[in-house]
């Protein structure tokens, strides 16, 4: 659905689009270069990518791109995508790590989602940590990504990736469990 009044009404999307068998939806909109152009990384019940959508035209029609399962398995964990804000034909999609052949973990489209190259290694042999969450890039156009490993980023579109987490005192729980010996 979309809605062009600050959402007082709601008007369904053009078709080209699945209408069912997915678990979750990812958007991503190029809001300075080509405010019209959006992708849609939809993800299937078992976390897989089910299709990597594009519009040109606000979504009045959308079309189906050749994306590589980046997500893997986790679709429903992992999953990022972010448009450069100067290009609209540089797309960046984050998942899961390449654990095994056929998955990626960050990949690059610069010809608009029609090709995409794995860019989870940087040209030095820097590895980004798994499990993308978050991608968001800087007014410097520089990119920056939240994952399970904390921070990264890249001032030249994955070429080379920079940890930035020294200094950061953060971190990431994933269960608790209370002594046997308090009730």
């Amino acid at each position: 659905y979309k809605s062009t009044d600050a959402g007082v009404s709601w008007s369904l999307l053009g078709g080209g689009l699945p209408v069912s068998g997915f678990q979750r939806i990812n958007l991503a909109i190029a809001p300075l270069s080509a405010p019209l152009t959006l992708f849609a990384s939809f993800v299937d019940p078992a976390g897989q990518l089910l299709g990597m959508y594009k519009t040109v035209d606000g979504g009045a029609s959308w079309f189906l791109l050749p994306a590589p399962n980046y997500v893997g398995t986790q679709g429903w964990y992992d999953n990022t995508l972010v448009v450069h804000p100067n290009n609209s034909d540089t797309v960046f999609a984050g998942g899961v790590y390449p654990y095994a052949p056929g998955y990626y973990g960050v990949i690059r489209s610069t010809d608009g989602g029609f090709t995409w190259t794995d860019v989870t290694v940087d040209l030095l042999g820097n590895i980004l940590h798994p499990d993308q969450h978050s991608m968001v890039f800087g007014s410097d156009a520089t990119l920056w990504l939240g994952n399970d490993g904390g921070v990264s980023a890249t001032q030249n579109d994955g070429g080379l990736w920079q940890n930035k987490n020294d200094g950061l005192a953060i971190t990431q729980f994933y269960t608790v469990t209370p002594s046997p010996a308090v009730a």
